[in-house]
C-alpha cells in the first residue's frame, strides 16, 4: 500500500503497478485507502494468499488513477484471456473515446514470471494469443515488468522482442 500512495502523491495521473501481492483482504484495504484519497484503484484478481499471510508471495497488477480520470476495467474476452487473468499477471483498463481519443485507448498491464520460473513460457504463449485477438487499430499501451532478461547475461527479452521486433504488433515508444 505504501508503494502506491508514494506513486500517486509523486504526482502521477495513472500509475501501473506490479507484483502487488494483494490477496483478497489487503485488496480491499488498499482500494479503501485509495478511495478515500479520491483515487481509484482498478485491480486484477485477487492473489493467492500464501499459508499464515493474508498476503501472496507474488503476482498481481493494478492500474491508480487520480481525481479525473475515468477508465473502465477491460474484462477478458477468450478462454487464453481468462487463463492470464488467472495468474494475477494482466490488467487492462479503456479510457472511453474522446475527441482526442475517436477510438478511446486500452491500458495493459502486465507482471510477466521471472525467466527461471516454470510458468515464464506458459506466460509468454498465453500473453502473445492474448494480444493476437486484440484490435490493433485500437490505440494500446503494453507496460509492465517482462522479467525477460537472464541472470549476469545482455539477452533481450524474448516475450519483448516478439511484442515490438519485426513483425510485432507494437512499436517500442521509448524508440519512437
Amino acid at each position: 500500500e505504501g508503494r502506491m500512495i508514494q506513486a500517486m502523491e509523486e504526482g502521477g495521473d495513472i500509475v501501473a503497478l506490479q507484483e502487488t501481492k494483494l490477496a483478497k483482504v489487503p485488496l480491499e484495504k488498499a482500494k479503501t485507502a485509495c478511495t478515500t484519497r479520491g483515487w481509484r484503484l482498478h485491480h486484477g484478481i485477487p492473489v493467492q494468499a500464501k499459508q499464515g499471510s493474508d498476503r501472496g508471495s507474488s503476482c498481481g497488477v493494478g492500474i491508480i488513477t487520480a481525481p479525473g480520470i475515468a477508465v473502465l476495467p477491460v474484462k477478458p474476452k477468450s478462454p487464453a484471456w481468462e487463463r492470464i487473468n488467472s495468474m494475477g499477471r494482466l490488467n487492462v483498463v479503456a479510457l472511453p473515446q474522446s475527441k482526442d481519443l475517436p477510438r478511446g485507448l486500452w491500458i495493459a498491464n502486465v507482471y510477466a514470471p521471472l525467466s527461471t520460473s516454470p510458468q515464464k513460457e506458459v506466460f509468454n504463449k498465453t500473453l502473445c494469443e492474448v494480444v493476437s485477438e486484440w484490435d490493433m487499430s485500437r490505440p494500446t499501451l503494453l507496460l509492465g515488468d517482462f522479467n525477460g532478461h537472464l541472470e549476469n547475461t545482455q539477452h533481450p527479452c524474448p516475450l519483448l522482442m516478439r511484442m515490438i521486433g519485426p513483425g510485432g504488433p507494437f512499436m517500442d515508444a521509448h524508440d519512437a
